[in-house]
């Protein structure tokens, strides 16, 4: 699977984005993508060293699903994701974590929101 999708999430929610990683592998895998995640910790560096690294790793994504939580919404990280899609023009959805009752982060509202389910990922994932 050559087509990379970024996953953003709140670290806090970290059991979240591990619940999206098994969506995508459910079914067989066929949510035709690998989906991608920031692991190298570089906060020692500070917030450019994040920005950089964020942007190193989205740089090849052809779309970014954001896991929405109970507190991404508020998360400036998730937001900053968020831009750098906007700016890089790489499409995203929201997906809201099926025990999670928050929204979409602030500043991207208008944004799709789609179910949690292998089919909802595949019909989103394959236009990217």
């Amino acid at each position: 699977m050559a087509k990379r999708v970024f996953i953003s999430f709140n670290f806090k929610e970290k059991g979240y984005q591990n619940d999206m990683q098994n969506l995508f592998a459910a079914h067989g895998g066929r949510v035709e993508a690998t989906p991608t995640i920031v692991e190298k910790d570089v906060s020692a560096g500070g917030p450019a060293a994040i920005q950089a690294e964020i942007q190193r790793i989205m740089g090849p994504c052809k779309g970014l699903i954001v896991v929405v939580g109970d507190i991404a919404h508020n998360s400036p990280w998730v937001d900053y994701e968020l831009g750098c899609a906007n700016s890089q023009m790489i499409p995203k959805i929201a997906v809201r974590h099926p025990n999670a009752t928050g929204g979409v982060p602030n500043n991207h509202r208008g944004m799709r929101v789609v179910e949690w389910n292998s089919q909802e990922l595949i019909d989103a994932v394959r236009g990217w």
